[in-house]
């Protein structure tokens, strides 16, 4: 790996001597951030505005500090905002190059030939190592930051983040169930339980699917259905789309007894939804745990705990259940 001093690539390896043969990675000269209306952020300088298709991101596959940015950048749904070139995993005397090979995807940007040459761009003049991951900004032609980690592509805070990232899709996290829930965890803080004994929020959701199927109704196709199994049911959500926005409007269901519930309300407390999925012949999957106490005992109400086990030792259906890591 080299160098460039005053816009001049010299095959240089690093300094390790003076290092007692450690090797110090150098501290990044670009360190701008990306913000969601251009101000500055933590470091650096500003005019870096989050847009969709402004930033292109050089990486190799053979280098962790890229792998973290590749992540993030699926995690957070950016493929389409944010284009990628990927260098030769081989680095000879030039560093890294665009040189055919597999995996590469050339530098169409810049058309640079080497790395180098992405540096030499945004400043002639530039003394330091070469690297990735860079994130090169199209419009001022200049590398908005090199050698950061992936999570910078979203930081700082949840007001970098592009339109329809990082944000909740409903406004609260209520849930109707069809039955008084007592034995929730903690039901004796304020809030926990509405008036009528029935959980107030959602405090087990897991497993959410989006329907593709094709026995429901097609007013089903497209919905979130998300498992509860504190509150013995599964939510219904209409998705609706604007742009890059999304929210979700929660679907209830008319009930005689208490007005409304959700989609599918269970009065049996063991029954316990932890996923859904679409199945092969296009109905809706629920997984049902189906059991009583379902927190870890490490986050139970003592009492209730001792109480559960040494009533349920004495069940022949539960001679043999695992219940946390007391072995009842």
């Amino acid at each position: 790996m080299g160098l460039l001093i005053d816009g001049t690539w010299h095959d240089q390896w690093y300094d390790t001597a003076s290092n007692d043969g450690r090797f110090v990675r150098k501290a990044s000269q670009f360190r701008n951030w990306v913000t969601a209306d251009g101000q500055p952020g933590p470091s650096g300088s500003g005019g870096f505005k989050a847009e969709p298709n402004r930033y292109h991101l050089y990486v190799s596959y053979a280098c962790p500090w890229a792998h973290r940015t590749l992540i993030f950048r699926t995690l957070k749904g950016l493929e389409n905002i944010i284009s990628i070139s990927v260098v030769h995993w081989f680095m000879a005397d030039q560093g890294w190059t665009f040189a055919e090979g597999e995996g590469v995807i050339p530098d169409e940007i810049n058309q640079a030939t080497y790395l180098h040459q992405v540096y030499t761009q945004a400043d002639p003049t530039y003394t330091g190592r070469v690297t990735v991951p860079i994130l090169w900004d199209k419009v001022t032609q200049w590398i908005q930051a090199d050698l950061f980690q992936g999570e910078d592509l979203v930081l700082p805070g949840s007001a970098s983040f592009h339109r329809g990232l990082g944000e909740n899709l409903t406004p609260s996290p209520a849930v109707f169930t069809a039955r008084v829930n007592p034995g929730v965890n903690r039901a004796y803080l304020d809030g926990t339980l509405r008036e009528d004994g029935r959980l107030h929020n959602a405090t087990g959701a897991s497993g959410i699917v989006v329907y593709r199927g094709n026995q429901f109704p097609e007013r089903y196709r497209g919905d979130a259905f998300v498992p509860e199994s504190a509150g013995n049911v599964v939510a219904q959500f209409a998705l609706e789309e604007e742009g890059m926005n999304l929210t979700a409007t929660q679907r209830l269901v008319e009930d005689e007894q208490w007005g409304q519930r959700d989609f599918l309300a269970s009065t049996d407390e063991r029954f316990r939804p932890v996923d859904a999925m679409n199945g092969p012949d296009g109905a809706l999957y629920i997984i049902d745990m189906y059991r009583g106490i379902i927190q870890h005992d490490h986050f139970m109400t003592f009492g209730l705990f001792f109480l559960g086990a040494t009533e349920w030792d004495s069940s022949p259906m539960f001679q043999s259940t695992s219940f946390g890591s007391r072995g009842h």
